[in-house]
C-alpha cells in the first residue's frame, strides 16, 4: 500500500472496518472507517440501493429481508425491544429491554459497537441500567456511550449487572470507568458494576441469570419476568444446561442464538437452535444474531410456525 494516499475501510456493519482502520493507522497509513458500514449506509441512502443486473440487462432491487409479525391480536403488559445494528453480519444483537414496567425503568442488554448510532436512529433516550451477557467485543464495544444516559439521568452512576468473570473482564477493557466523575471535567461513563448469580430487580422487571455454554466463555441469557409475562433471551450458546432449559420452558417469548445453518464451535446452527425451540415450546420465537450467511427471506419460509427471524428495529410485545 501507498502511505501518501489516504484509505477508507469498510464492512457489513462497521466493526471488521474499525479494526481494519486501527491497523493501518498502527502501520503508519491515514485511514477512516465508514461508521455502521454499508448496512447504515444503505439505511440513510435508500435512494441509492444497488440494483442487480439481469442477464437480459433488466435490472430489479433486491426484495426486503424483513418479514413483518403481525401483533395486532397481542395485549401486551411489556414491550421487549430487539433494536441494534448487527454483529457479527446482519444480525439484531442488538438493544433488548423491557422498556415498559410498571415503573417506566429502561435497560438496555448488551452495549454492541453501534449502539450511539442505534440509539439515535431508533430513538432511545432512557436508559436506567446495563446488563451484559458476556464480555466479548461484538457485545460491549459500544459500552462507552452509556454515558450521554449518565448526563440525561442527572450525573448519577448508572448500575450494570453481569456475572462476576464479566464485571472483572469489564474492568480491564474499560479501566477509566468508576462510579464518580471525573475529577478534571473530562466525560467518562460513571457505572456501578453489580456482579449477579441470582434473580435481582431494575424496577418492577425479576431479572434472572441463565448459564448457557459459549465457547468456554463464562455466558449468561437473561430471563425477565414482569405483570405475569416471561421473556427469555439467549443470544450466544452453544448449549443450554439442563437448569436453564428447565428455567425457560414455556415462556411467552424466546430469543434464541441461531448464527447460521452450518455447524460452528461455540454458536447454535439452525438445526440446534430449532430443537432448542421445540423443547422449550414459547409462545413466541425469535432467532437473532444471524451472519451474512442467512437470507433473511428464504430461511423465513423454512422456519416451523411460531418461530421467526429477528431484524433491526423489530418491537416484540410480550
Amino acid at each position: 500500500l501507498d502511505r501518501a494516499k489516504t484509505y477508507v475501510t469498510c464492512c457489513a456493519v462497521g466493526l471488521r472496518g474499525y479494526l481494519a482502520e486501527r491497523i493501518l493507522k498502527q502501520n503508519g497509513f491515514k485511514a477512516y472507517n465508514l461508521s455502521g458500514g454499508w448496512a447504515t449506509w444503505r439505511l440513510f441512502h435508500p435512494e441509492r440501493e444497488e440494483v442487480r443486473s439481469s442477464g437480459e440487462g433488466e435490472q430489479r432491487k433486491e426484495e426486503p429481508s424483513a418479514v413483518q409479525p403481525s401483533t395486532s391480536d397481542l395485549q401486551p403488559s411489556s414491550t421487549l425491544d430487539l433494536r441494534q445494528l448487527p454483529c457479527p453480519g446482519p444480525v439484531v444483537q442488538l438493544k433488548a429491554a423491557f422498556s415498559k414496567a410498571a415503573d417506566g425503568a429502561a435497560f438496555l442488554v448488551d452495549t454492541p459497537p453501534e449502539l450511539r448510532l442505534a440509539c439515535v436512529e431508533l430513538g432511545v433516550s432512557k436508559v436506567d441500567a446495563v446488563v451484559l451477557t458476556h464480555a466479548h467485543m461484538d457485545h460491549v464495544a459500544g459500552f462507552d456511550d452509556v454515558r450521554r444516559f449518565n448526563t440525561l439521568n442527572g450525573k448519577v452512576a448508572m448500575n450494570c449487572y453481569a456475572a462476576p468473570e464479566t464485571v472483572e473482564a469489564m474492568h480491564g477493557i474499560f479501566p477509566y470507568i468508576t462510579t464518580q466523575p471525573n475529577p478534571i471535567g473530562l466525560f467518562r461513563p460513571m457505572i456501578a458494576f453489580k456482579p449477579v448469580t441470582r434473580t435481582f430487580r431494575i424496577g418492577d422487571v425479576a431479572v434472572t441469570p441463565l448459564p448457557v455454554e459459549h465457547g468456554g466463555v463464562r455466558t449468561n441469557g437473561y430471563l425477565f419476568e414482569a405483570e405475569g409475562r416471561r421473556a427469555a433471551y439467549i443470544s450466544d450458546c452453544i448449549s443450554i444446561p439442563a437448569r436453564t432449559r428447565a428455567k425457560i420452558r414455556g415462556v411467552d417469548v424466546l430469543v434464541l442464538d441461531c448464527l447460521r445453518e452450518r455447524e460452528h464451535p461455540t454458536h447454535m446452527n439452525l438445526a440446534r437452535a430449532l430443537a432448542a425451540m421445540r423443547e422449550a415450546a414459547p409462545g413466541r420465537g425469535y432467532l437473532i444474531h444471524m451472519s451474512h450467511d442467512v437470507k433473511h427471506a428464504e430461511f423465513s419460509k423454512r422456519l416451523p410456525r411460531g418461530v421467526r427471524l429477528s431484524y433491526d428495529g423489530l418491537r416484540v410485545r410480550v
